[in-house]
């Protein structure tokens, strides 16, 4: 299992046998995670996580860049509240139920615009929340390996950036072995995917200061 976006170049290197092909092998899994993402349909939509306070006063909250969904909108209290989704015509009418001070948290959200939601009633404290959202996948090797992929499917990549060095290498023996492995891998991460359940997948936030996303164990 590659740990990091080197390791991996590294591990492909090693199965392969020739030091000569390491320059190559990035553009071998940028062409696999290419052709995953076309046979995969739902691998263009996967979750992430963040996690951070609510303004005090302030009842909206914007969503990350590239959002297209909320999965949960939960507050990090114990024991944990989940806000829930509604119609801005239901928020207003919950509004109006809501007592001005007593209600401390939100109790349900309602989209106000394409990254934006508003809640109900306003916070009236800095609390922490986590948010599990949708949002289109931006390209593995720029992120230089996603959490889901390396934790879920690790040999994907691995595999098929091998399969990609076979055909390249003339090999067929290798690639008659390889290729299967890339397809197993390929299903059962589609497999994954398709399910979109926040309590199986794991989830982490990518930081460019390094080349591997640090993993937040499963949530």
């Amino acid at each position: 299992m590659a740990d990091s976006y080197s390791d991996l170049v590294g591990r492909v290197v090693g199965l392969l046998g020739r030091g000569n092909v390491r320059p190559l092998v990035p553009g071998w899994i940028q062409m696999i995670e290419s052709e995953a993402v076309h046979r995969i349909r739902d691998l263009r939509e996967v979750i992430y996580k963040i996690s951070g306070n609510l303004t005090d006063g302030d009842p909206e909250l914007t969503l990350p860049d590239g959002c297209t969904g909320v999965v949960v909108f939960q507050l990090d209290e114990s024991p944990t509240m989940i806000v829930d989704s509604v119609t801005l015509h239901q928020m207003a009418e919950r509004r109006s139920g809501y007592t001005s001070g007593s209600d401390v948290f939100p109790r349900v959200y309602a989209f106000t615009g394409q990254l934006t939601i508003e809640m109900a009633p306003t916070p009236s404290a800095a609390t922490a929340y986590t948010l599990y959202y949708t949002a289109n996948m931006t390209d593995v090797t720029e992120l230089k390996y996603t959490s889901q992929v390396l934790e879920e499917a690790p040999n994907m990549l691995y595999y098929g950036a091998a399969a990609h060095g076979a055909r390249w290498n003339r090999d067929a023996n290798a690639l008659a072995i390889w290729q299967p492995e890339f397809e197993k891998a390929l299903g059962f991460y589609s497999t994954f995917i398709a399910r979109k359940d926040p309590e199986l997948i794991q989830v982490a936030s990518y930081s460019q200061t390094r080349d591997w996303p640090m993993m937040t164990g499963t949530h």
